[in-house]
């Protein structure tokens, strides 16, 4: 096979894995809008709607989807009902009542917690973020403690407006751990490595589990742009290592991520 046939069959090879992804992608984001406008439609209609409904549905959204870690909702303060007070460290709520539940699978079964660190600087970005750009948004990297243990992960988030004004965020969870289960086993002509590689040039996905949430040091700066422009972008370095990007959109967010597949151009050619 010929270099450039080699390199052709590469980038449809890489297309197809960034299209198997933005489809689980899209299934996320399509639930993830269908529980944010049930939630408007519930509590706008004025019927009566308790918060212990909205934890049924949450959960039902995480049995319904198992691809999900978890689903969170955070609430402003006293925006679902004006009873905060009524609710205080009851479950998916704070100590004030504020409605912030986390419902997760991450030990099997699904359980509800409240969210922690939405008030905190430095670990609250996941909230301020889409809040403060005013648009849905795929997470870079972060660590965040279930259940006592730290998880790296990465959420889709969107934000939530009840009675036109905003009232928090609503988010679905992927564990890393995932992510890398899902590409890692994916290798070229048996050879090479699949990546997934954030708007920020980070390793959401990686088959050495030490990179994960790194900066990918490889990039040259025209395959970092090529990332955030959501286009596709092939090089081939010194060593004969061909590194292949296709863009994976991600909902409405406007920060798209990319999969990168490296491979060594010569031993391909041998195969």
């Amino acid at each position: 096979m010929e270099k450039q046939s080699v390199v052709d069959f590469a980038e449809l090879w890489t297309n197809n894995i960034a299209k198997e992804l933005e489809s689980i992608f899209y299934i996320m984001a399509t639930s993830l809008y269908g529980l944010k406008f049930l939630i408007q439609s519930l509590v706008h209609a004025n019927i009566g709607m308790k918060r212990e409904h909205l934890l049924l549905i949450l959960q039902e959204y995480l049995i319904q989807n198992e691809q999900q870690l978890a689903y969170a909702i955070c609430c402003e303060p006293n925006v679902i009902d004006l009873i905060d007070s009524e609710y205080a460290n009851k479950e998916g709520h704070d100590t004030n009542g504020r409605f912030v539940p986390y419902c997760h699978r991450h030990s099997g079964r699904i359980s509800i917690e409240p969210l922690q660190g939405y008030d905190t600087i430095g670990e609250n970005e996941w909230y301020t973020l889409p809040r403060d750009l005013g648009e849905d948004l795929m997470m870079e990297p972060y660590d965040y403690p279930i259940e006592g243990k730290t998880v790296k992960m990465t959420s889709f988030m969107t934000n939530l407006f009840l009675h036109f004004k905003f009232a928090g965020i609503l988010g679905a969870d992927f564990s890393l751990e995932q992510l890398q289960a899902e590409l890692s086993p994916k290798k070229i002509f048996g050879i090479g490595n699949t990546s997934l590689i954030t708007y920020n040039g980070n390793f959401a996905s990686h088959p050495d589990r030490e990179t994960l949430g790194t900066f990918a040091e490889t990039l040259t700066e025209n395959a970092k742009k090529a990332i955030q422009r959501g286009e596709s972008y092939t090089f081939i370095d010194k060593s004969n290592t061909a590194r292949i990007l296709k863009p994976v959109r991600i909902g409405q967010s406007k920060r798209p991520w990319s999969i990168m597949v490296e491979f060594n151009l010569i031993s391909a050619l041998k195969k």
